[in-house]
């Protein structure tokens, strides 16, 4: 791996937005050195070793807005301390503990002291194989040396960054294991801090909620494919739906059918044909969104369009029909 080096704030905060997302970077110390080594593990993965004198680091909401990467990243604590914010809580870091965060959303590093030893870790979310709502659960928890999976994923990482050889077939089949491993530890992760039952359906339902209004335009994200994103299981998406009065199938329909409403009557998507604006809102075929949109808006998506008062086509469907001669009994 070549080491690529920094002498001040501004060289490591180029030098890292290129290896990792676009960063701001700052240090209480006035030489400021850092360096970086990074192992490439394929298209979806890649493994660094980042040594810095004290240092704090932020990725901001209007980065992640400019910057739309959507990589999974986890830093493993190999000497000194830090810190790790993100979604209101804070990890923090002890050598051999790690913490994960998501950068499709604003985080903090702090690592206030020197002789920082870090090893960062991306990951794409295809190679994670997790659903947004695990990895949003398991973000800026701390993850000790102990906790289940650590030790061979802390290993596995601290056995990457002291390979120096690199084969590119071998290095994708490591990519492919490293996401494994991690996956496990968030998983495990996730199964400790999710809630369980009682009092804490309140914030199962949230869970649930969330990523079914996230994840709405996805015409594969139906009831099992939802308990699975935020691990439980179908009978326990049911049961949490329950306590509300409602079922997972009819919250996702109507969180659709809100959408599909919604950009019917926006002049930005005008030029859509009422079949694409349902695609786009996750309805597999035309006549499935209509039926939907007539059962629960009194009328079709082309008359929503223009306006149509649904009055109107009460006042239409119940007036008299007019006789013809000659019917009368």
């Amino acid at each position: 791996m070549e080491v690529a080096t920094a002498d001040s704030i501004t060289e490591w905060r180029d030098l890292s937005s290129a290896r990792f997302v676009e960063l701001e970077c700052r240090s209480p110390v006035p030489a400021f050195r850092a360096s970086i080594e990074t192992r490439s593990l394929g298209r979806l993965a890649s493994v660094s070793r980042v040594r810095s004198r004290a240092i704090g680091v932020e990725r901001t909401l209007r980065q992640t807005r400019a910057d739309a990467r959507d990589d999974v990243l986890v830093t493993v604590q190999l000497a000194s301390t830090g810190a790790v914010s993100q979604f209101d809580r804070v990890a923090v870091l002890t050598p051999g503990s790690a913490a994960l965060y998501d950068t499709r959303f604003p985080y903090r590093l702090s690592m206030p002291r020197d002789g920082q030893d870090l090893a960062v870790v991306r990951l794409s979310r295809p190679a994670l194989g997790l659903g947004d709502a695990a990895i949003r659960l398991a973000c800026a928890r701390a993850l000790s040396a102990s906790a289940p999976g650590m030790a061979a994923f802390g290993g596995y990482v601290t056995g990457l960054v002291a390979d120096h050889g690199s084969v590119e077939r071998i290095d994708a089949e490591l990519g492919v294991v490293l996401g494994q491993l991690l996956s496990s530890v968030v998983r495990s992760a996730v199964g400790a801090v999710r809630p369980p039952a009682g009092d804490d359906d309140v914030a199962l339902l949230a869970v649930l909620r969330a990523h079914a209004v996230s994840n709405a335009h996805d015409p594969d994200l139906d009831v099992p494919a939802l308990a699975r994103a935020c691990f439980v299981s179908v009978r326990r998406a049911y049961a949490v739906f329950e306590t509300a009065g409602e079922s997972p199938g009819a919250f996702l329909r109507a969180v659709r059918l809100r959408l599909a409403a919604a950009m019917l009557r926006s002049s930005e998507t005008a030029s859509l044909s009422t079949a694409t604006v349902g695609e786009r809102c996750g309805f597999r075929d035309a006549s499935t969104f209509t039926r939907a949109f007539r059962r629960s808006y009194g009328m079709t998506p082309s008359e929503w369009r223009r306006g149509v008062d649904p009055g109107a086509l009460v006042t239409s469907s119940c007036a008299p029909q007019r006789r013809h001669a000659g019917t009368d009994g």
